[in-house]
C-alpha cells in the first residue's frame, strides 16, 4: 500500500485485490468461487470500510467478474471470522453426536474397546493435533475429531 497517507476507505478498496487478481492470481485462487456469478449490493470502498468499522463485513468480493470469498468469509457479530464460528459449530455438533453415541451404545463401545463398562471412564482431551476421546483407565484413544464411531462395527 505504500507509506503515503491513505484516504478513508483505503482498506476496503478492491484495487488491492484487483492487483492480485491481475498479476498474481495463484495467490488468491483458493478464495475463488466458480459457482456464484454476481453479488449484490455493489458497494464502494467507503461503504465497505464503514460496514467493517461497524462490525459487519461482506463475505465476497467481485473483481472483474470473478467472485472471491474474503479470507475468513467476513466476521460475525462476535467479531470472530465466520470460518472460526463455523469450525466451533462443527466441533459442538461432533461433541453432541458423540455424546449421543456414548449414551445409546455405551456397553457396546466398552466391549469394542475391551474395557469393563462398570469401571470405564471416558474423557475429552486436547490431543497433539485435535480433540480426542480417551478411556482413562487404559489410556486408549477411542476417537479423534472429526471421527465418529461406526455403529455397524459395534457388537
Amino acid at each position: 500500500m505504500g507509506t503515503d497517507n491513505h484516504t478513508e476507505g483505503t482498506f476496503g478498496d478492491t484495487k488491492w485485490i484487483e492487483i492480485l487478481h491481475t498479476h498474481f492470481p495463484d495467490t488468491i485462487a483458493a478464495y475463488m468461487d466458480e459457482k456464484i456469478i454476481k453479488i449484490y449490493p455493489e458497494v464502494t470502498a467507503v461503504e465497505r470500510q464503514t460496514a467493517w468499522d461497524n462490525g459487519f463485513s461482506l463475505g465476497m468480493t467481485d473483481i472483474k467478474g470473478t467472485i472471491y470469498h474474503n479470507p475468513g468469509i467476513g466476521r460475525m457479530m462476535s467479531r470472530h471470522s465466520l470460518l472460526v464460528v463455523k469450525q466451533a459449530d462443527e466441533i459442538f455438533r461432533w461433541l453432541h453426536y458423540v455424546t449421543d453415541q456414548f449414551k445409546t451404545h455405551y456397553g457396546a463401545i466398552c466391549h469394542f474397546f475391551h474395557v469393563n463398562e462398570h469401571s470405564a471412564s471416558f474423557k475429552l482431551r486436547f490431543g497433539s493435533r485435535t480433540f480426542e476421546i480417551e478411556e482413562i483407565t487404559t489410556r486408549q484413544v477411542a476417537l479423534t475429531y472429526p471421527g465418529i464411531i461406526d455403529e455397524n462395527i459395534l457388537p
